[in-house]
């Protein structure tokens, strides 16, 4: 969030200057950090990960070239346009889905099957 939040004010202070491929790193690398982090999170409590932020973090992968050429407004509209696309896309999948259950091994035992070591 750290990363996310410089980039942002570095956009803020020069919204349509020049593009710097440093403030790049901030503004797109802030958010990759991001879903990268929160697909971590969700393999150890679900054991998957979600498809959405897979093909968030390639379109921002695949946009960052065409960000170094335009001013540091619109690459701070495309990230926060891919990343309000995530979980819109996450919901839109799950909505008739059943809640997901956690694989994590420190969530209580559900079944009438338990360890004799307990």
């Amino acid at each position: 969030m750290l990363v996310t939040s410089v980039g942002y004010e570095l956009v803020i202070d020069e919204p349509f200057g020049q593009p710097r491929l440093s403030w790049l790193l901030f503004v797109v690398g802030g958010p990759m950090l991001f879903l990268v982090a929160r697909m971590r999170l969700e393999w150890e409590i679900f054991g998957q990960v979600s498809r959405s932020q897979i093909i968030g973090l390639a379109a921002l992968l695949l946009f960052t070239p065409a960000l170094a050429r335009w001013a540091p407004m619109v690459g701070l509209s495309v990230v926060a346009g891919v990343l309000a696309l995530v979980p819109l896309m996450d919901g839109l999948r799950r909505r008739k889905q059943p809640q997901e259950v956690s694989v994590s091994p420190t969530r209580p035992e559900t079944s009438g099957d338990r360890d004799s070591e307990a």
